[in-house]
């Protein structure tokens, strides 16, 4: 089904985007990993999503304790 396979590569994409490339080349514990991508969802993915939330990632990644 392309639609579905179209949805998968997206929440791939966005978590790629908004999460690890904002981790960088740092090497974090998974347990690190696992919080920061909990962090995220539960903070951003699950609520309503505006345009300028995509703007001010940096500034989540960070408040979620990622440098």
């Amino acid at each position: 089904d392309p639609e579905a396979k179209a949805g998968v590569e997206r929440i791939f994409r966005t978590i790629r985007e908004e999460v690890l490339d904002e981790v960088g080349d740092r090497v974090l514990k998974l347990a690190e990993l696992n919080s920061l991508l909990w962090s995220w969802v539960s903070a951003i993915w699950t609520t309503a999503r505006p345009p300028s939330s995509i703007r001010s990632r940096r500034r989540r990644v960070r408040a979620w304790g990622v440098r």
